[in-house]
């Protein structure tokens, strides 16, 4: 998905006229990276669950899809950006993160989301799915997406407590510049007090 408008890009990919997004921005990418965390493990669950024939396994089925497309879903949030503000999270953390590894992280965890999808197809079809294909999906795929998201989380937390520092420190440089202005300000009109006073001490002289 092409996104225009305000990106968070910073460094080389940095274009004019883009803008970081505020606080609220990153602390919803955090809550969103914290909760992908979350839901690729329950994805791996909800395999296991759905891969056992019986009487809830629909049920196993439908929540184990819906489960797979709310982590595609919020997986392209991150990566493209929130197609109502047309802003993406494109940090140089975050983008290291992702190109990190070979394959690249990016590339795995969009592996991940085509497989689990297969998985779907494969349960719809009444396709039988191997007992090691569904464990190493769990014990190896989930885990390697858990510790993606993790460093993703990660690396929000510090741009967002790299913000923070930012802030702090161009309040107190505008302190700064508002107490450095007060001052020449103020000698500003005791210089012309005093030249006022040397006026009328010269008049008052010549008198």
């Amino acid at each position: 998905m092409a996104v225009a408008g305000n990106l968070c890009l910073q460094g080389d990919d940095a274009r004019p006229g883009d803008a970081p997004p505020d606080a609220t921005r990153f602390l919803g990418w955090l809550n969103l990276a914290a909760r992908q965390r979350m839901l690729s493990q329950r994805i791996g669950l909800l395999l296991l669950l759905a891969a056992e024939p019986g009487p809830a396994q629909g049920g196993h089925r439908d929540t184990f899809a819906a489960a797979v497309e709310d982590f595609a879903a919020a997986h392209r949030t991150l990566m493209d950006g929130d197609a109502d503000a047309e802003v993406r999270l494109a940090t140089p953390r975050v983008l290291a993160v992702w190109a990190d590894g070979s394959p690249s992280a990016r590339t795995r965890v969009d592996a991940f989301v085509r497989e689990a999808r297969q998985f779907i197809a494969d349960l719809a079809e009444g396709r039988p799915i191997q007992i090691l294909r569904r464990e190493t999906f769990v014990a190896e795929t989930c885990s390697d997406v858990l510790a993606v998201m993790d460093r993703i989380a990660r690396a929000v937390e510090a741009d967002l407590a790299d913000r923070a520092r930012r802030r702090s420190e161009d309040r107190r440089l505008s302190t700064e510049r508002l107490d450095a202005a007060a001052r020449d300000i103020a000698a500003a009109r005791y210089a012309r007090r005093l030249a006022s006073d040397a006026e009328i001490a010269a008049v008052h002289a010549g008198a």
